[in-house]
């Protein structure tokens, strides 16, 4: 067995401090060893150490694809790299890196969910909805009456301007599940958008009970009944 399938062994029975030592073993050896900086990062992301797991990936890419120790070309293998690059990314604040490694990531494995998801949650964060759709469409294509993704959908929409699209996503999402604050809170929006008041009244309270420090929800409640 290789040093680096000897930390892997040591990582998947939980033993993580033993596998971190193997591997920096390795990397003190042979400093661009591809697979032990990829088991690096991915440690160091298990433990939320966003800049540690930055560092170790962007050196595991950076490994020439002539090396003998480069990463792995396979396409599924190569496309969680790059999620986990996003992840660690995030961590640490780069947002547009974040969303270039997660398109990698999606051209490379188009039918993974979460890399749909989050690149999908990353491009709303940017305020990118008209980028975000299809990435979040093709998420809950792939798994469908997932109440997060049903939600996303239903913003997305409301701040494309399709209130009737928003709310029927936003229904399905609290529908599925009633205790989620948020869903209900952007439901009232786009039913305020339809001209539905007493709907939008009635779903601003559910989200206020829901999650009483909920300041927006209660300010529209307050604002809709004219208080």
């Amino acid at each position: 067995m290789t040093r680096s399938k000897y930390g892997w062994a040591l990582y998947l029975s939980e033993r993580y401090d033993e596998a971190k030592q193997v591997w920096l073993s390795i990397i003190k050896d042979e400093p661009q060893h591809g697979p032990a900086l990829t088991y690096l990062g991915q440690l160091a992301l298990l433990q939320k150490q966003y800049a540690q797991a930055y560092e170790y990936y962007t050196r595991a890419f950076a490994v020439p694809d002539d090396s003998p120790f480069d990463i792995s070309t396979n396409s599924q293998m190569r496309s969680s790299m790059y999620y986990r690059l996003a992840l660690a990314a995030k961590g640490v604040g780069k947002t547009n890196e974040a969303i270039d490694a997660l398109e990698q990531a999606a051209e490379l494995a188009p039918s993974d969910v979460a890399t749909q998801f989050e690149l999908g949650n990353m491009l709303i964060s940017q305020k990118d909805f008209s980028g975000a759709l299809p990435h979040l469409e093709v998420a809950n294509a792939l798994q469908p009456n997932t109440p997060r993704m049903l939600a996303a959908l239903g913003y997305t929409w409301f701040n494309l301007g399709d209130n009737q699209n928003a709310k029927t996503f936003l229904e399905q999402a609290v529908k599925l599940a009633p205790t989620f604050a948020l869903a209900w809170f952007h439901l009232g929006n786009a039913q305020l958008g339809l001209g539905d008041r007493n709907g939008a009244s009635d779903s601003f309270t559910v989200a206020a009970q829901l999650q009483p420090t909920f300041t927006a929800a209660k300010d529209a409640l307050s604002k809709l009944n004219g208080r």
